[in-house]
C-alpha cells in the first residue's frame, strides 16, 4: 500500500479557490461523442472550459483516456423503509 504522503493531489500544492487547473486527455468522451486532444480547465472546483483538438501544454496534467464520472446512485432507502415498518409492527398491540 503506498504511503498517503507520497500520493499527489491537485489540492496539495495550492489553494484550489485561487488556482486554475487543466487536464489534457489524448481521447475523451464528450456529450458529442469521442474526441481527441481534449483539455478540461476548471477554477475553484467549477469547469470553466472544454476544448477538443488542442495540443498538450507543459501546464496540463496528461492522461490517455477521459470518461465522465458516475454519480453515486447507491442507496439504503429500502432498508430505512423496512426498519420503520418493523419498528411499527413491534409497537403494535397483539390480540390473543
Amino acid at each position: 500500500m503506498p504511503d498517503p504522503a507520497d500520493i499527489h493531489s491537485l489540492a496539495d500544492s495550492d489553494d484550489p479557490a485561487t488556482v486554475e487547473r487543466s487536464v489534457w486527455f489524448g481521447t475523451a468522451l464528450l456529450p458529442s461523442g469521442w474526441a481527441s486532444g481534449v483539455r478540461i480547465t476548471w477554477h475553484a472546483g467549477v469547469i470553466s472550459s472544454i476544448h477538443a483538438n488542442v495540443a498538450c501544454t507543459s501546464d496540463d496534467e496528461r492522461y490517455a483516456i477521459g470518461i465522465p464520472g458516475l454519480g453515486n446512485l447507491h442507496s439504503h432507502a429500502f432498508q430505512r423503509a423496512l426498519a420503520g415498518l418493523t419498528a411499527a409492527a413491534a409497537r403494535a398491540p397483539r390480540g390473543r
